[in-house]
């Protein structure tokens, strides 16, 4: 095979693999990013932690919140929900980041194309 054709292929195969463990992470990601609580699933925002937060703010301490599957779940002590969600977001953003960033440095293209 000619060499050219080769590396092509060898780049090629190097661009699918780290496209499918973006994907792989990215999913992961989404996956921890759910948190359940009183029988309901909730999925971990930025948006849902304001709200709680904007919540907290206008002195409620129990509200009703709408779970991802359209069921309407008593949050009976808002603050621990938001703590708890807060924290869990922010763990799991900094795990993206890390895993993500590994991915990036672990390619190795411009050696591919180098030799």
């Amino acid at each position: 095979m000619d060499d050219r054709l080769q590396r092509a292929l060898d780049i090629s195969n190097l661009i699918v693999t780290y496209n499918k463990q973006k994907e792989l992470i990215t999913e992961q990601f989404n996956q921890n990013l759910l948190y359940y609580y009183n029988g309901g699933q909730f999925t971990i925002s930025i948006d849902l932690i304001n709200y709680c937060d904007l919540l907290l703010r206008q002195k409620k301490e129990s509200v009703i919140l709408i779970a991802d599957n359209n069921i309407p779940i008593l949050v009976e002590n808002l603050q621990v929900f938001k703590d708890k969600i807060l924290e869990n977001y922010i763990s799991v953003t900094e795990k993206f980041y890390n895993d993500f960033s590994l991915l990036k440095s672990s390619r190795s293209i411009s050696k591919i194309i180098n030799e």
